[in-house]
């Protein structure tokens, strides 16, 4: 996976303060929360330009 250093990635103690808040079930994820996150922030700000 590319972890490019985007404006918009959370930094770790942005990512501490809201990963209280998200629901995670006891399996195995095949992606973190955090780059889920950042690829929507991602999304958010600069829009989906296909």
């Amino acid at each position: 996976m590319d972890k490019t250093n985007y404006l918009t990635n959370l930094t770790e103690k942005q990512y501490e303060v809201i990963k209280n808040f998200l629901e995670t079930k006891i399996r195995r994820q095949k992606h973190s929360l955090k780059e889920i996150i950042n690829a929507m922030f991602y999304i958010v700000k600069t829009g989906c330009q296909w």
